[in-house]
């Protein structure tokens, strides 16, 4: 599913648990790829909505955007995983949001992730 619109996005992840796949190209969102991804987490099968792509625009950068795209995504109630994550302040707002380290495999080679199973 493609959005235009943030505000769409979190009412359509709520409506679809089977979320495969969305990407979304809005005024606030350079870049969005948000997709389902089955990680054995502690033991057990995990279907995390993941955060794999994000790219916010310049304007609001430093804006408090992304901590409240993050804590509208946990409001959802579902697993969430920040996949590969390059961005030391994306690292440390998820770390005070209660999110756990977590190393995933991607070409062979371990990335930086965090999750939070609620």
């Amino acid at each position: 599913m493609f959005f235009e619109k943030t505000e769409e996005i979190i009412p359509y992840i709520k409506a679809n648990p089977e979320l495969y796949i969305l990407v979304a190209h809005t005024p606030e969102i350079s870049d969005l790829l948000i997709q389902n991804m089955i990680r054995d987490y502690k033991g057990t099968e995990t279907k995390f909505l993941s955060l794999r792509t994000i790219s916010i625009s310049p304007y609001y950068t430093n804006k408090m955007f992304f901590k409240k795209l993050l804590t509208a995504l946990i409001n959802t109630g579902r697993p969430i995983m920040l996949h590969d994550i390059l961005n030391d302040k994306i690292y440390n707002i998820g770390i005070k949001l209660g999110f756990t380290p977590f190393t995933d495999i991607k070409y062979e080679h371990e990335i930086r992730c965090l999750v939070l199973n609620q």
